[in-house]
């Protein structure tokens, strides 16, 4: 039988020291060796895809269809389908469809043109199924809504917007007055922050319009027996509007890499208001705001990981581990949160004689790693994302409908 034994360290850490943790400490370093790459990897792509930003008023867009342009083919949506990674096949291929802002034509990412028709309210479903149809006038009445939505309705053709674009590819429609964070200047300071206190930055996911670090400190906790695993903190950030700026308590099951986001450190943390959506700033005071987000989150950094509320985080996990559930007592509540098909497979995630892959016992312990356990067979990374914020929230003791509302209010 495993013997289990937590105790304090000098630093103040509730550190583990069992057979379990010691193996757990081997395999946890193997991790962050293999952490590094993809740390540097993100760090430099987010670099590499700053933005480009202009400021269109909606009486200057016009939506084309690419094969009506004089250029053939459309290097633009050859671009897109690259870095997208899909290959066009030109006997199928149905048109697509692009704007053109003054002089500069682009093509538009799906984030984009949710936004645009979230915009012109054309509903979103509608228009996709348009401009995905084989017949030529389904697709032009989805080029003349949105023309003419944002040509002849006033309160559109009169609006400033922001376009933010990289290498062609309109991927945010937003306000002109959107809260211009510089996600790479975040991401520097909140990889800078983590070396002060010894964190390691490094697992990562990175979509077109949605980013995500973590980084984990060196040490391994058993909150309870045989229950080893990482603790550290998730930054995530959106340039485009899809998902907001958060710093969560992330935790990380060794064995079986099982990972939850506990709860948003920026949504409990007052750091400062936001800049009010009625006033033109200048460039200067979108890069003084980053600033000091940036200030704010070297300073969330070093508190959430120090030993106080990593401490105080073990405890949260030792209650989740106490606390009896069945499905039937939170059916209705992940049903709003998950897909059919997610529910089912969390349902019998948890409901099985796993116990390898999952802790024991009928628990909300072990109900949160049945959703993190299954976001590891999700290939959407922005759905990862949002399947460990509803395992932390589990885990946490928190309301799944709350975090219903923030996936919703991200969107």
């Amino acid at each position: 039988m495993t013997k289990w034994k937590a105790h304090y360290g000098s630093d103040g850490y509730e550190v583990a020291d069992s057979e379990a943790a010691r193996h757990g400490r081997s395999v946890m370093e193997q991790k962050i060796a293999l952490m590094r790459p993809t740390g540097l990897a993100l760090m430099r792509r987010v670099h590499e895809d700053m933005p480009a930003d202009r400021v269109a008023y909606g009486s200057r867009l016009a939506f084309v269809f690419d094969d009506e342009l004089d250029v053939e083919p459309s290097a633009l949506v050859q671009s897109m389908a690259e870095e997208h990674g899909a290959a066009t096949r030109e006997e199928d291929k149905i048109p697509t469809l692009l704007v053109q802002i003054a002089d500069q034509t682009s093509a538009i990412h799906d984030n984009a043109l949710r936004q645009m028709a979230q915009r012109a309210r054309v509903p979103m479903d509608y228009l996709g199924r348009l401009l995905k149809s084989e017949h030529a006038p389904m697709r032009d009445l989805a080029r003349q809504m949105l023309n003419r939505h944002y040509s002849a309705q006033p309160d559109n053709a009169n609006a400033r917007y922001l376009v933010r674009s990289v290498r062609g590819t309109v991927r945010g429609f937003l306000s002109d007055k959107y809260r211009r964070l510089n996600s790479a200047q975040l991401l520097d300071a909140f990889a800078g922050a983590c070396s002060i206190v010894g964190a390691v930055p490094g697992a990562g996911t990175y979509t077109d319009t949605r980013i995500e670090m973590t980084a984990y400190l060196p040490r391994v906790f058993e909150p309870v027996p045989n229950e080893v695993m990482m603790v550290g903190l998730s930054w995530k950030n959106s340039d485009y509007g899809h998902g907001k700026h958060a710093l969560a308590l992330t935790i990380l099951r060794v064995v079986c890499t099982n990972k939850a986001t506990m709860e948003d450190v920026l949504g409990q943390v007052h750091i400062g208001g936001r800049l009010t959506d009625d006033i033109e700033f200048s460039e200067r005071t979108y890069r003084l705001d980053t600033e000091t987000t940036c200030s704010a989150l070297r300073d969330l950094v070093t508190q959430y990981l120090g030993a106080d509320k990593v401490n105080n985080l073990m405890e949260t996990i030792r209650n989740a581990h106490e606390k009896g559930m069945e499905w039937k007592n939170v059916r209705t509540a992940l049903e709003r949160v998950l897909l059919k098909n997610e529910a089912a497979a969390v349902r019998a995630a948890f409901e099985s004689d796993d116990v390898i892959n999952l802790p024991p016992g009928n628990t909300a312990w072990r109900m949160s790693n049945a959703v993190s356990w299954f976001a590891h067979n999700v290939e959407d990374q922005g759905r990862q994302m949002e399947l460990a914020a509803i395992a932390g929230a589990i885990a946490g003791g928190k309301s799944v409908a709350s975090v219903l509302a923030s996936l919703e209010a991200a969107e």
